[in-house]
């Protein structure tokens, strides 16, 4: 036989056992009874396990049996145990309650236990990017390939990957955002102020320490709530902002000249793959930068640009990477000096 805790006859011969309420006979039946079947075996250590982590056996507590009670009416009361008649009948066998109270008491110490788990996982797998005073934009690439331009004295914390229905960051400080359009993954962004919310789109996000917050878009349209107050909502568009000031959310319309492009003026990349630099190079700087093979791509590079011409990033690239360039269909080709060095001396 299959032992089952939602069975009341089950759960009372569990408890009993837990708790160590059966005679020798009894004993030997019920551990016979556990070994017909693995999964029986299974369920009894796990609980045996969870009944040691509680520290006291609850089932011989008149605190626990006080609490199953009130929760028991509660849930009936509310009609969210069913045919609540033949249960008050059996209710009052006191070993059954006493079943009872142990159960919920392990589902209890079950849910702590899981989340616990869960939560020092997602603390773990989550990386956080901390930028210093330093007169310069750290440029990030996100895992769904969003990118984030960072101000000085800014803080982003995003998970290693994103789940599967959604893309979550918190953020403090000044940044701005060009988001990877995925329609069925909303991007939010958690600013401690507010809660941002867009598709794919591109924007500047200032939240201070003090409560302020404000919000410039560039391209697209974002939503923002204001987090304790989840009705005070804003729809903003291009060239539209919206700051929160005293409780609201104040729209206003500034135009693209409010942006500026401040975060291009001094970009600083800390260990990014090339295809990540070039990336962004190509989209901000009118530059069509290449590599000859995708190997070259994923070399790793720590690197500011300070407003340098097209020839001094290729030249800045090239050296840093051991590569060689050349202009080819109005594109800027990077290969591997190396590997062109060895055809070389092979030819010649």
């Amino acid at each position: 036989m299959k032992l089952d805790i939602h069975n009341p006859v089950h759960a009372e011969l569990i408890s009993r056992y837990l708790n160590r309420e059966m005679d020798d006979k009894e004993i030997d039946e019920f551990e016979g009874l556990i070994e017909v079947e693995e999964d029986n075996i299974k369920l009894i250590k796990s609980l045996e396990k969870q009944w040691a982590m509680i520290g006291k056996r609850p089932a011989s507590s008149p605190d626990a049996l006080h609490a199953w009670k009130k929760v028991h009416s509660r849930l009936e009361h509310e009609g969210l145990i069913p045919d609540a008649s033949q249960f008050r009948k059996k209710a009052s066998n006191r070993n059954l309650l006493l079943a009872a109270a142990v159960l919920l008491i392990l589902v209890g110490v079950s849910a702590v236990i899981y989340w616990s788990m869960f939560r020092d996982k997602r603390q773990a797998n989550w990386l956080s990017l901390n930028t210093t005073s330093e007169n310069y934009t750290q440029v990030l690439t996100l895992p769904d390939g969003s990118i984030v331009y960072v101000a000085g004295n800014s803080s982003l914390s995003y998970p290693e990957v994103f789940s599967s229905d959604e893309r979550v960051v918190d953020f403090k400080g000044e940044a701005y955002f060009d988001i990877a359009p995925d329609p069925e993954k909303p991007f939010v962004i958690r600013t401690g102020d507010g809660i941002i919310e867009v598709l794919g789109t591109s924007f500047t996000v200032r939240s201070g320490q003090q409560g302020d917050f404000e919000l410039l878009v560039d391209k697209g349209m974002v939503k923002v709530v204001l987090e304790d107050q989840p009705s005070k909502q804003a729809l903003v568009g291009p060239g539209e902002a919206v700051s929160a000031i005293a409780g609201e959310l104040k729209k206003s319309f500034p135009g693209n000249e409010g942006n500026n492009n401040w975060y291009l003026k001094r970009i600083h990349f800390k260990d990014e793959k090339l295809f990540t630099i070039l990336n962004v190079l190509n989209r901000n700087f009118n530059t069509t930068f290449v590599v000859a093979a995708p190997e070259i791509g994923q070399r790793k590079l720590t690197v500011t640009f300070d407003k340098e011409s097209v020839e001094t990033l290729t030249e800045i690239l090239c050296i840093s990477l051991n590569l060689k360039s050349q202009i080819s269909n109005d594109s800027i080709i990077l290969s591997d000096q190396s590997a062109a060095t060895r055809e070389n001396l092979r030819t010649n």
